[in-house]
């Protein structure tokens, strides 16, 4: 398999390593890209490396790679797969890659305040953890500054941690600690649309976890469920059962707090839209849902199946506000990495 490279001219000019990579994996989303590259370069430093891994795009993407390492006096690195190898890969050819002291992986569409770096900068300066978490004051959650333990980590206080553990952009890891897990994570994550979770989960449950509350994020995720997130939350709910190893039990009390009553509002969108849910996917939730989960799938799918007409007057009466939402929401879509 073809594997391209370039590297800006202050990149191959630089023996010194630099404290930190901004890594973002990246698949036919030129504009995005282009978006973000130019919003990182606007505030990035010398302390920054930026980096982009491009899983094979047959858009623009690459010619916009191209241009920019041309353009750009930042350290600038990029890697392009010969063909998509699929997002799991990606993500762990950009914590992989990384010439950091710690690598940063945010996706190509998150809107970030990179004013905020030299804070971040000087956080990762004063950090013994191999492992701190962006959490946003939007969804912080009362949630502060400090370094959470792994026994303390699955409290319901923490579940916006737990949440956000997960999610592109919001971890920075030490690239030094990572080295030792890449291996079993090519070995065991392909195929899972969180392959990190493998590198994650060790390392908090090594050294626990250290929270940096800023205002990060330009534009806050919207109120309502992601609806094309179905596979997200089923594959997070999976990934969190295996990341911590002798923690499942309370890992899985969390993910039915966090996911369950989400994939319920994705089951409607669908069942509404008359599009049936995966038999896969059915299967994964009723596995793991609750008993008031259970019964509450159960019933929308023989409400939906019996009477549609009626279930849907039903919803419309019950939830007019979110109604226009589900019935003209995208069930699901594939990964853009």
């Amino acid at each position: 398999m073809k594997l391209e490279f370039v590297e800006s001219a202050a990149s191959a000019g630089n023996i010194t390593q630099p404290r930190l990579t901004i890594g973002i994996p990246t698949w036919n989303r030129e504009l995005l890209l282009k978006e973000q590259l130019q919003l990182l370069s606007a505030c990035a430093t010398e302390d920054v490396e930026i980096l982009v891994c491009d899983n094979g795009s047959t858009d623009q993407t690459w010619e916009l790679i191209m241009r920019f390492q041309g353009d750009t006096a930042h350290r600038f690195r990029a890697l392009r797969n010969g063909t998509n190898l699929g997002a799991d890969v990606n993500y762990l050819r950009v914590l992989e890659a990384a010439t950091g002291q710690w690598v940063w992986m945010i996706g190509d569409d998150d809107r970030i305040d990179f004013s905020l770096l030299p804070e971040i900068l000087c956080e990762l300066a004063n950090t013994s953890t191999s492992t701190l978490l962006l959490l946003d004051t939007h969804s912080s959650d009362g949630v502060g500054t400090q370094h959470i333990v792994i026994d303390r980590y699955f409290a319901s206080d923490y579940d916006q941690v737990g949440m956000h553990v997960l999610q592109v952009g919001r971890m920075v890891c030490r690239s030094q600690a990572i080295r030792p897990f890449l291996r079993d994570a090519y070995a065991k994550s392909l195929g899972h649309l969180h392959s990190y979770s493998a590198i994650y989960g060790p390392l908090i449950s090594r050294e626990g976890l250290k929270v940096l509350v800023l205002p990060i994020l330009t534009e806050h995720e919207a109120d309502l469920p992601r609806w094309n997130l179905m596979k997200g939350f089923l594959g997070a709910w999976e990934a969190s059962l295996t990341m911590y190893e002798g923690f499942q039990e309370q890992s899985n009390l969390r993910e039915t707090r966090l996911r369950q009553k989400p994939l319920l509002w994705i089951a409607i969108g669908h069942f509404l839209q008359r599009k049936p849910l995966p038999p896969s996917a059915f299967k994964l939730m009723y596995k793991r849902f609750d008993v008031k989960g259970k019964i509450a799938l159960l019933s929308l799918r023989l409400g939906f199946g019996l009477a549609p007409g009626l279930a849907n007057h039903i919803l419309r009466k019950l939830k007019p506000g979110m109604y226009p939402q589900l019935i003209s929401s995208v069930p699901d879509r594939a990964p853009d990495y």
